[in-house]
């Protein structure tokens, strides 16, 4: 149970699927309720992120940039001028829509690696195997 299917691996068909779901859902809040400044996305996206990344086989640490990128031009925004702070704010979210475009487009790979076997093709999501629980012990 818990975080274990963060563990496993996801194709590209399953990742641009949560992406799309990810922005539907942001914008029907958006424009629901008409936020001054929608925050928790990045989350979302880390968590999408980071099956894809085991695909590709690298880390799943590196799903956490756009939140630490978030946080760090929070912290830089609050310190300039609002001019230069939506140069900031814009260049974080290129910075933010490249790195799910450039993870999206990668293939994985094709054997299995650290992170367990190869997703099915279409909506393919393989966990980490697991034993069945003895339930007649």
């Amino acid at each position: 149970m818990g975080w274990g299917w963060l563990r496993g691996r996801s194709n590209r068909t399953l990742y641009w699927s949560n992406i799309a779901l990810l922005v539907l859902i942001y914008t029907a809040i958006t424009v629901a309720y008409h936020p001054e400044h929608l925050v928790g996305g990045e989350f979302f996206l880390m968590l999408i992120y980071i099956p894809r990344l085991h695909d590709v086989g690298v880390t799943g640490w590196i799903g956490a940039a756009p939140l630490t990128l978030k946080i760090s031009a929070i912290a830089t925004l609050s310190l300039l001028p609002t001019d230069p702070a939506l140069i900031v704010a814009g260049v974080m979210l290129l910075i933010i829509a490249v790195s799910v475009v450039v993870v999206g487009v990668i293939p994985g790979q094709p054997a299995a690696n650290r992170f367990g076997d190869p997703p099915r093709s279409g909506f393919g999501f393989t966990g980490r195997a697991q034993a069945p629980p003895d339930v007649f012990d």
